[in-house]
Parts: structure tokens; sequence; C-alpha cells
């Protein structure tokens, strides 16, 4: 699944660059997928091969990397000098410790420890104006033209833009592959309602207590609910509408129907103590049940309605459409809601020519 880039959410991987990053390189373990972590952050200098692309052709046919050290005229001993530090990326220097210990190498350039550190803090917080003296130095303490060269072209220029350390992309490594994990070994509409929980900035009622409540009832981010939804949706995932008998406070796994439950706090003018009387009260046989033992304004059972809460319930209205169960409901609603017209003056013609009275 991390290999087809389909888990939704996976840790450092749920960009654009991320998922192009995984399709390309594939990666069949751990240390392959710290590489990837490195890799998306690699930036191409300019009219040259991306730094994944390389990688790629070169775990496919390593043959080629051969061929790129011989054109670069390295000897055999130098080519081994560097396959010490690059064979695990096949041969492509994607972090910062394969650059320190490549120019610390006496085989390579000789550098001591502190100028090795040296020059991964120029290379990798962006000293352009460092630059031109660190690459004399590369040249001038490399074991030969050619080894100088090498270094600088195949290890410190590509990780100019960013480049990880080795423990940064392994830790990543792993908690994209626990992301992974839990996305799979259970049915996957749990790990996506937990993203879109997290997402959307919702919480569970049973996860605040009550001092907390009153905060976030200030606080309902809809756009980024509205963000969080629309992610949701575009990775093809179901999002039901409300359901007054099985909604909770906030958005929740139906594993049975292999869909998302939507939220009753993520409605406008629903609050956490209605949610609560409503909670309590389950379950419902219709709206007119439900109108009967909670009081609830106005402002929010429209909501509810409109949110669909009451879409199954609608057969006591005469409808048994649950398409058509909404118009049902908030026909009924309004029509116990809304005084009646007692006067009609000719403001009001136009809407009855309108609806054909």
């Amino acid at each position: 699944s991390i290999k087809a880039a389909k888990i939704l959410a996976c840790f450092q991987f749920d960009s654009d660059i991320g998922s192009q990053g995984i399709k390309k390189v594939q990666p069949q373990d751990i240390l392959e997928l710290s590489n990837t972590n490195g890799l998306i952050r690699l930036m191409a200098p300019d009219g040259e091969e991306n730094p994944m692309d390389k990688y790629v052709r070169f775990k496919t046919n390593p043959g080629q990397w051969d061929r790129e050290m011989d054109q670069y005229g390295l000897t055999h001993d130098e080519q081994m000098a560097f396959r010490k530090y690059l064979n695990v990326s096949y041969g492509v220097g994607i972090s910062q410790e394969q650059l320190m210990k490549s120019l610390m190498d006496e085989n390579i350039c000789n550098f001591s420890l502190k100028d090795a550190n040296t020059a991964r803090k120029i290379i990798g917080k962006k000293q352009m104006s460092k630059i031109p003296e660190l690459r004399e130095q590369i040249l001038e303490q490399a074991k030969s033209p050619a080894v100088g060269r090498y270094v600088w072209d195949a290890i410190a220029r590509p990780q100019m833009g960013y480049s990880f350390s080795d423990i940064h992309a392994l830790a990543y490594s792993f908690i994209g592959y626990q992301t992974a994990y839990m996305a799979t070994r259970w049915n996957s509409i749990y790990w996506d309602t937990a993203v879109l929980v997290v997402n959307s900035a919702s919480l569970e009622g049973d996860e605040i207590d009550e001092e907390d409540v009153e905060a976030r009832e200030k606080n309902t981010e809809y756009a980024k609910i509205a963000k969080a939804l629309g992610e949701i949706i575009d990775h093809h995932i179901m999002v039901s509408l409300v359901d007054i008998n099985k909604s909770d406070y906030g958005f929740k796994p139906d594993a049975k129907n292999n869909q998302i439950l939507y939220g009753l706090k993520a409605l406008s003018n629903v609050n956490a103590e209605m949610i609560e009387e409503i909670k309590a009260g389950r379950p419902y046989t219709s709206i007119k049940d439900f109108i009967n033992r909670v009081k609830v304004k106005k402002p929010a059972m429209i909501s509810l309605i409109k949110g669909g809460a009451f879409d199954h319930l609608a057969a006591e209205l005469g409808c048994d459409d649950p398409e058509k169960a909404r118009y049902y409901n908030m026909v009924y609603y309004l029509s116990i809601t809304s005084d009646p017209k007692k006067k009609l003056t000719l403001q009001n013609l136009n809407g009855l020519l309108q609806q054909g009275i």
C-alpha cells in the first residue's frame, strides 16, 4: 500500500512530491523508505537530472553508476572509496552523513571532522557566499581532480536545496511505516476517520472535560472542517450525512457500512449541551418523536434537517424515499413552527403566480 501511494496521510508522503517519490522509487524496506524521504527534498542543479530520477535509474541499471564513475575518470580504488558511502543509495549522495563521511575519507578529501561539519552547515543552511570557497577547498584537498569533481557533482551540489540527516530520515520513515500499518492492519475506515478528526480540528465529547467544552464551542473551525472533508472525499472515502440516532459528537467510523459518520458538532448552531441531550434521548422514531422529546431552537433544528439527520425517519410523514425525506421533514417542521399567513397583499402576487396558486 505504501508503494502504491494509497495511504491517506502517510507521514511525510502525503504531499504531491511525497506521493510522486513513493511511486517512482517503490521502496522495498525501511532503508529505501528513508532514502525516499531524503530524495524528495533534494533539488536538481539547473538543467540536470533530478536526484530522484537518477536514483531510480541507477537502482534499475547498476551498470550506469559504474559508467558514470568511469566517465569522471575515477580509478578502481577511488570508486571503491565512494562505494563505501553511496552503495546504500545506489550512487546518489542523499544525506548529510554521506557528505561528511566522504569528505573525511583519507582516500577522498581527508577533511577533519570540524571541516566536514562546517561544509555540511554551509550547504545545509544555503550560505551561498561561502559556497565558492568550499568548492575550491574540496577540489584542492581531493585525492585527485576527478575525485574532487565527483564529490562536488554527485554529493555536495544536489544537497544545496535541502538535505536530511540519516537519523532524521530514518525516524520519519519509521513513523510513516507505522501510519501505513495502522491504516492497513484494520479496516481503513478507522484510520481515515482519525485523519479527518485531526485535520478538521474536531473533538470527541468523551475526550474533553466540562471546562473545555465552553472554550471549544467558540472555536469550531468550519473552514478546516470543509477543507478536511474535501480531501477525504477526493480520496473516494464515503462520508455519510448526519444521523440523529448514530452520529456522535465528532466524526465516527461506521465499519459496517464502510463509511464515516458525520459529527453533530460539525453542524452550525449545534452545541455540546444539545448533543448530550440528543444522545441521551435515543433512539428516535421520527422527527415528530424528536421534537416532542428534545427542545431545540429553530436555527439548530434547521441545521439538523438540512444535514440529513432525519432522512431515514420520514415514513411517519408518508415518505419512504430517503432522497426526498429532507423536503418532507423541512415542510413538516416549518408548518408547525411558522405562523400561517392571515392576509394577502399585492406584494404576494408574484409568489402566488410562481407557485401556481
